[in-house]
């Protein structure tokens, strides 16, 4: 039993381990996204809204 218990408890420990340096790469994803998020968000205030939708849409007046 004792033998069981520690094969068991290595194996959590290494799972734990996983799930740390997950949650660590994950971390890092979510702060690059923001950066980027922020920064389409400035570009976007920086150009403004009316002359950025003309880049999509299109200007419809003559």
């Amino acid at each position: 039993m004792d033998n069981i218990e520690r094969n068991t408890g290595e194996a959590t420990g290494e799972l734990r381990q996983a799930r740390i340096y997950q949650d660590r790469t994950n971390a890092w994803k979510r702060i690059i996204f923001y950066i980027f998020f922020f920064l389409a968000v400035i570009i976007f205030i920086a150009i403004g809204g009316s002359s950025f939708m003309k880049l999509f849409v299109g200007d419809d007046k003559n």
